[in-house]
């Protein structure tokens, strides 16, 4: 077979066979015959920087990456030393897109593919920088955009307004030095998450349930910002005690530029349906240390759980503990209301001059028929009407 493989790659050379000669009369007999680490042997014998092979391994990587034969796309990727796409290529190993084996949902188990998409991306970022230095750099197609790291997307072709001119063969991607450092600290961040999700144990899985939505797939940061958003929300949720994944949880928000505000409400809405009350707690107190001095952030944190609490009459007296925490007069006013408090709400109301939210009270306690609420109110909005008439304005 060697001595075949090696006849028959000098005649697709000298006779500048397409590619797909190539694929079909050699890659796919390969594969078939366990041949497969031979022709790689052969390639390499006509040239070890495998220049001449640039279209036909090209296509090779393109019918792996059609037929889902992720495995033997991954060996040809570390092959040819396109780490780019190798690395990738672990990542949806990791994310179960590369395979069909296991559980799809414990990623746990598929660390090491992790581990091994970083070793890539340092081993680039170490060839970029001694290319650099000698001011030679064999890799090509420069991308403007970030490439996807989905694996369908990996072999796209590539139009001419989306690349730099080429300076090498094209079978390899080679994105910016920046580019590959963030999908490095991408990398990285994501091993984090996975093995503090992991000591978490149970809670971790309480985490997934409450917020994997429709997801048959993990949340996982090479997604987009909703999807990094759940896997914050993961982190938040999976902690027994708040503060040892509060951390990790305002890194993820602050480096990939997530809402926080949404996140947290989110959480707290959770922990609340769960009855995990003094998690909110930890929250608020958490989120006050981090120096986020964003009083409305707070005030949605509180308001989530009321409203969540407001839905159980026995949880109403919890509900106005959390209420007494509020700042603002719109939002103990509102959250009062949610809780069917109208009188509280009404003394709040009157105390801040808020007319406006005095004539809503009103009106809920007139369609509630809670005259005895609704007349204090008339009163109240009736005096006003004669101040203003009196000192000549409207009202």
């Amino acid at each position: 077979p060697l001595f075949r493989s090696q006849k028959a790659c000098h005649i697709i050379l000298e006779k500048r066979c397409s590619p797909i000669v190539f694929v079909e009369g050699l890659l796919i007999p390969s594969l078939r015959n366990s041949c497969f680490r031979d022709l790689q042997e052969v390639m390499r014998d006509f040239g070890s920087s495998l220049d001449v092979w640039e279209k036909h391994l090209t296509a090779s990587c393109q019918y792996l990456a059609k037929k889902r034969l992720f495995a033997v796309l991954y060996k040809l990727q570390v092959f040819i030393k396109d780490y780019i796409r190798a690395s990738y290529t672990c990542i949806n190993f990791f994310t179960g897109e590369a395979g069909r084996s296991g559980s799809k949902l414990d990623v746990y188990p598929r660390l090491h593919h992790l581990e091994k998409a970083l070793s890539h991306l340092e081993t680039y970022i170490g060839e970029y920088r001694g290319a650099e230095s000698t001011q030679s750099w064999p890799l090509s197609v420069k991308t403007k955009k970030r490439p996807s790291t989905t694996q369908r997307s990996i072999y796209d072709d590539v139009s001419e307004d989306d690349t730099q001119p080429d300076t090498g063969p094209g079978f390899r991607l080679s994105p910016s030095l920046g580019d590959a450092r963030r999908q490095c600290h991408v990398v990285r961040k994501q091993i984090e998450v996975t093995k503090y999700l992991h000591e978490c144990g149970v809670f971790a899985e309480v985490a997934h349930q409450s917020s994997k939505g429709h997801r048959d797939m993990p949340a996982t940061l090479f997604g987009s910002s909703n999807t990094k958003s759940s896997v914050a929300s993961q982190v938040l949720l999976a902690s027994q005690n708040i503060e040892n994944g509060f951390k990790l949880a305002f890194t993820l928000i602050q480096d990939f530029r997530l809402n926080a505000n949404k996140i947290y409400a989110n959480v707290s809405r959770t922990f609340a349906k769960q009855r995990r009350l003094r998690q909110v707690d930890q929250l608020l107190s958490c989120v006050k240390k981090s120096g986020l001095n964003d009083s409305r952030c707070q005030e949605e944190i509180l308001m989530a759980c009321i409203n969540v609490l407001a839905e159980d009459r026995k949880e109403i007296k919890t509900a106005e503990k959390f209420i007494d925490m509020l700042t603002s007069d719109d939002s103990k006013i509102n959250a009062l209301i949610r809780c069917q408090k109208l009188k509280n709400a009404y003394l709040v109301a009157i105390r801040g001059e808020r007319v406006e939210q005095v004539k809503r009270i009103a009106k809920l306690a007139a369609e509630s028929r809670q005259t005895a609420i609704a007349d204090i109110c008339e009163k109240y909005l009736a005096k006003v009407r004669e101040e203003t008439l009196y000192a000549g304005g409207r009202y």
